[in-house]
């Protein structure tokens, strides 16, 4: 009887002892990260690789380019800042796929390495590129034929893309910086007085295309029959659909930085004639110019108003 009492009270005890681990163990398993998908690890390697042939292909255009000189030169740097550009994206995608793999549990520390020398050596190394490519941006002058600067303009319309891949770069940057916690401030203040500078900038700039595009618009209203006039005004109405544009996607870039960008979305609208935005202020700000030009075009011209939203 007491053999049996002994017995019943190990098993109580033992019951006892099992309930208050077994759950602690439980969530111990559960908070060990997983191995990562034989997927995944292969589309990893394959990016790590890729990124590796990226240098191998940068240094050797940089070779090249102490023998160039003339056209042969600018063709070798635009080719060694496009491999950087790719090379810059590349290693964002990579970083931010095991931000989210180590976000969802597995285990990527054999990657993470690789993440952090990545994110703290593409600051300075972007803006070398960002800066050799805002050296390729050259404008037309108004002087020169229609033909001279439709070649002017298609140069703007290949470098501004790569410029702003590089300020997107460097807003992804920011994020996935602080998502693998490392600490970007002066980075973030240093693209936020970028991003100010190239808006305020792109603003003028807008404003002084703006002004051709009118000046031109009268020439062709006084001289329907000069082609040249007619080819200029054809150009600079594109020079302005290119600029718009720069300015847009900086602005978008700012309101990711909580940067006050008012201004140029009222300046965007006016330009474009389409509503981008919901904002009172700069709904309020539009309305107040147009309904001067309202009164200007009416004292003017008679009540005659068109409006394109």
């Amino acid at each position: 009887m007491k053999l049996e009492k002994m017995v019943t009270m190990a098993v109580v005890a033992a019951s006892a002892v099992w309930l208050s681990v077994t759950p602690a163990a439980s969530q111990d398993s559960r908070n060990q990260p997983q191995p990562l998908p034989e997927t995944v690890t292969a589309q990893l390697d394959g990016w790590t690789e890729s990124m590796e042939q990226l240098r191998d292909q940068i240094d050797t255009l940089t070779e090249r380019l102490q023998a160039s000189e003339g056209v042969v030169l600018q063709v070798v740097e635009s080719r060694i800042d496009r491999a950087w550009l790719e090379l810059f994206e590349l290693e964002l995608d990579f970083a931010e796929e095991i931000a989210n793999r180590s976000e969802a549990d597995f285990d990527v520390a054999a990657h993470r390495p690789a993440v952090l020398s990545a994110l703290a050596t593409l600051p300075a190394e972007i803006l070398v590129v960002e800066g050799r490519a805002k050296d390729r941006v050259v404008f037309p002058d108004r002087d020169q034929s229609a033909a001279e600067q439709a070649a002017a303009d298609a140069r703007l319309a290949v470098v501004f893309p790569e410029i702003e891949r590089l300020y997107q770069a460097q807003v992804r940057h920011l994020d996935l910086s602080h998502r693998f916690g490392i600490e970007a401030n002066d980075q973030r203040r240093g693209l936020a007085e970028r991003l100010t500078e190239r808006a305020a900038n792109l603003s003028i700039l807008l404003e002084l295309a703006q002004e051709n595009v009118a000046s031109l618009s009268l020439q062709a209203e006084a001289i329907p029959d000069d082609t040249e006039v007619t080819a200029k005004l054809k150009v600079g109405e594109g020079r302005v659909r290119i600029i718009a544009g720069t300015l847009q996607s900086t602005v978008a870039m700012m309101a990711e930085l909580d940067l006050e960008a008012k201004e140029y979305e009222q300046q965007l609208i006016a330009a474009t004639g389409k509503l981008t935005t919901v904002d009172t202020e700069v709904l309020g700000g539009l309305f107040a110019q147009w309904a001067q030009s309202a009164r200007d075009s009416m004292a003017l011209n008679g009540p005659r108003l068109m409006l394109q939203v």
